[in-house]
């Protein structure tokens, strides 16, 4: 009788190039074949990349299960059994990376899209699990203020996306019953549909906050912020610090700023000449100031991050009320539309 031949996975991301991925899968072949495991077939498994609510969910279950004693190998392995399919396939790419000696900031953040992928170099590279877990911690609080900045941007678009749709619903309605309907308020239809759908998606996955980065340098700098004090608390200097959020900053003006910061510092400018003044509001002005006396930086840098937190949130409260009134006067277009269909009949002279 034949032996029924036993398989085992090869986990690869579904856009990594052809030839990364036969370069891995070799590798992964002579690992099973060192082991002298012969009688098992190497079968492929895709692996779909995560957004930033599935990174948080993912750092979340590592924490809370390292905060028990767990190691970070069990915890990953415990996770692929007892999770859900997708993030049991993510652990487990996870794990198959690390017994191939690749680091663990670098398995994790292969796994992110290109929105949440520079976050992963924040996870400390050398230290202990004791560090590892405190820079899980701050990342989960940097994910987590984003997440509720999305959330709340979601809800106030609710009500203005259900008036604008209800609004040309009615209007196409209108002119099917008076037999005047054009192909081209269908067209119309699907086009904002497809933009409120592009757009809630976009929210729900935490890629809008990434976008208003762009264009807020509230966010931006209270991102900065908390980004510079997770990776010192992770045992990073302030200049290695800099100079890593430099690398994965893609704002132009930004990327710029951070390196003339960086190499200010090198230097040994004092710390209030080398940091943009704009960027340091209220009482952390003079807390940079006394920061050249004491040679302590992390004060200053948390009362930073904690102003630049309350003009974003004015900023989103601002964005929360004009989004709305925007969305409900392109509802009122169509609206007002439908009252002059309706209506221009009876206002012609008998």
């Amino acid at each position: 009788m034949m032996k029924q031949q036993n398989n085992a996975f090869f986990y690869y991301i579904s856009d990594q190039r052809n030839d990364s991925v036969v370069k891995m899968y070799n590798a992964q072949y002579i690992v099973q074949f060192k082991h002298k495991n012969w009688e098992h077939r190497l079968v492929k498994k895709r692996v779909h990349k995560i957004n930033s609510v599935s990174l948080m969910s993912l750092l979340k279950e590592l924490n809370s299960s390292m905060e028990l004693g767990m190691t970070l190998n069990e915890t990953i392995l415990g996770m692929s059994t007892t999770r859900g399919k997708s993030t049991s396939l993510n652990c487990l790419y996870i794990s198959q990376q690390i017994n191939l000696g690749v680091p663990v900031h670098q398995a994790i953040s292969e796994i992110c899209d290109n929105a949440t992928q520079f976050l992963c170099e924040f996870l400390p590279k050398n230290t202990t699990q004791e560090g590892f877990t405190k820079s899980l911690t701050i990342m989960l609080e940097y994910l987590r203020s984003r997440k509720e900045a999305a959330d709340k941007l979601l809800k106030s678009l609710y009500y203005p996306f259900f008036i604008t749709q209800v609004s040309i619903i009615v209007m196409i309605v209108n002119s099917v019953m008076q037999s005047s309907f054009q192909l081209s308020l269908l067209m119309l239809y699907a086009i904002i549909s497809l933009a409120q759908c592009a757009i809630v998606y976009y929210v729900i996955s935490g890629k809008m906050i990434f976008f208003l980065e762009r264009f807020f340098s509230s966010l931006r700098l209270y991102n900065f912020f908390e980004l510079l004090l997770a990776s010192m608390n992770s045992g990073d200097s302030l200049q290695d610090s800099i100079k890593k959020i430099a690398l994965s900053s893609s704002h132009h003006l930004n990327k710029k700023q951070l390196y003339i910061l960086y190499y200010k510092i090198r230097l040994g400018f004092e710390y209030s000449d080398s940091f943009p003044k704009n960027w340091f509001l209220q009482e952390s002005q003079l807390a940079l100031v006394n920061s050249n006396k004491n040679g302590s930086i992390e004060r200053a840098l948390s009362m930073a991050s904690e102003c630049q937190k309350q003009r974003w949130s004015r900023t989103l409260n601002t964005l929360n009320n004009v989004l709305p009134i925007l969305s409900l006067l392109i509802a009122g277009f169509f609206v007002a539309r439908l009252l002059i269909n309706i209506y221009s009949p009876l206002m012609e002279p008998f």
